[in-house]
């Protein structure tokens, strides 16, 4: 899936915040990773590949707000928006959370590892 689907399958429904939000996060990411990573959507969450990599995914990152994803052990702190895991095969390798103002960096960081592997 390329980078535009992905964006506009989180942008199907205006009504629904959450998905839209990971949208604009997306979006921000783009310039400087679209052309390292691969972009592709699971349900209301982002997940991002090596370009080469195929369905099952060896390593990729997972993004979205927070409960959408399945790691739900620690509660979120006042002002944790989004939610990042870094994955490999089936185990999560980091995961973090982070605030709409921090979740860039923390995405780019996250980026930054799964390219790095």
């Amino acid at each position: 899936m390329s980078w535009d689907k992905a964006i506009a399958h989180l942008r199907e429904d205006p009504d629904l915040p959450d998905p839209v939000a990971t949208a604009d996060l997306a979006e921000r990411a783009r310039p400087k990773w679209e052309t390292k990573v691969a972009a592709h959507t699971q349900l209301d969450t982002l997940v991002f590949t090596l370009p080469e990599d195929e369905h099952p995914w060896h390593v990729f990152v997972r993004v979205g707000r927070v409960g959408a994803l399945a790691w739900n052990r620690v509660p979120p702190d006042d002002g944790d928006a989004f939610e990042f895991q870094l994955v490999r095969g089936l185990h999560v390798i980091t995961a973090d959370r982070a605030t709409d103002e921090t979740a860039p960096a923390v995405l780019d960081a996250f980026l930054m590892q799964l390219a790095g592997t």
